[in-house]
């Protein structure tokens, strides 16, 4: 088990991650892992490459590093972000990108398609539907 320092930007992407643990030698002959927090990790951007967010490594809540446990090969990948802080428990600015990216449920038009006559309208309120599940609000006006 390993503990890295994340560097992830506003948006959610990875920018960099840092080994926490440390080996120690004790005596001659055995040694004993500890881990050393590093109260100034930082790194070499200040902005996101990718879509030019704030690079963020610690909590803007309560300060605390960005910090996961991680047992893969050989560092995290952006699919090991966290969420939330693993010391307020504030979430993070990323996640609300993901959770607007979330589909809604229902229907704007709960119409039983054996109502509706003809061809075109069944498919018609199908489209208007997805247009509301997927939060393309425009569309939904226009259509409706």
């Amino acid at each position: 088990m390993t503990d890295y320092y994340l560097a992830i930007c506003a948006s959610g992407h990875l920018i960099d991650s840092d080994e926490v643990t440390v080996t120690e030698q004790i005596n001659k002959d055995s040694f004993m892992q500890k881990q050393y927090p590093r109260q100034n990790y930082n790194v070499s951007y200040d902005f996101c490459p990718d879509c030019g967010a704030e690079v963020l490594t610690s909590c803007p809540e309560c300060n605390s590093n960005l910090q996961i446990e991680y047992h893969g090969p050989p560092y995290p990948e952006e699919n090991h972000i966290p969420s939330f802080c693993y010391s307020c428990g504030k979430s993070f600015p990323w996640t609300a990108t993901v959770e607007a990216e979330k589909q809604r449920e229902g229907n704007f038009l709960d119409i039983d398609d054996s109502e509706i006559d003809g061809h075109f309208y069944p498919n018609f309120v199908y489209e208007i539907n997805l247009c509301y599940k997927v939060k393309a609000d425009q569309a939904v006006l226009v259509l409706n």
